[in-house]
């Protein structure tokens, strides 16, 4: 199939098409996250740096989530996914809130580590369910991600977390 798409590019249907172009952002968006980690983790752990990460990894889900059409009305987001959400968004509330520079790298890091558990919980969800596409009908979506999150998955997640985190996140996930 893929050499048929190679030599002839007119057999790709619009669905295909849009799969590529959201893949193409996703592993350009990855190449950056992975740029921006790289100088992290070889010691420039600056405010700057980690604003980069967030916002490359914050395209990466909205991306991820488009292409999964979990940005439709009516889709029901399961609370793995609502409740790392909602632990972003405190998170980037008291980073926002500190004068900190110490405390303001701090909360970044552990904002750039809950979003590498939603991309990673997304990305696997994707993986297991490639019929999933922004035209898939609300209930069709919705009972995949229902199946999914019912189910114990394994998802490698590369972040850095401390081992309460980690319990509180492994707790939430099997509730």
């Amino acid at each position: 199939e893929f050499l048929g798409f190679q030599q002839d590019l007119s057999t790709l249907t619009d669905e295909q098409i849009v799969k590529i172009k959201f893949e193409y952002d996703k592993a350009s968006l990855q190449l950056t996250i992975d740029e921006v980690k790289n100088d992290i983790e070889g010691g420039d752990a600056s405010v700057e740096n980690y604003a980069q990460y967030y916002s490359a990894n914050k395209q990466y889900i909205d991306i991820s989530k488009s292409t999964l059409g979990l940005d439709k009305e009516g889709i029901q987001l399961p609370v793995q996914i609502t409740g790392a959400e909602t632990e972003l968004n405190q998170l980037i509330s008291m980073m926002r809130a500190t004068n900190d520079p110490d405390r303001k790298v701090e909360l970044q890091a552990e904002i750039t580590n809950k979003q590498e558990l939603i991309k990673s919980m997304l990305n696997d969800f994707s993986d297991q369910h490639p019929e999933i596409t922004p035209d898939t009908d609300v209930d069709t979506v919705n009972n995949a991600l229902a199946d999914y999150f019912s189910k114990p998955q394994h998802l490698y997640v590369d972040a850095e977390l401390k081992s309460e985190d980690v319990k509180e996140q492994l707790a939430q996930m099997s509730e």
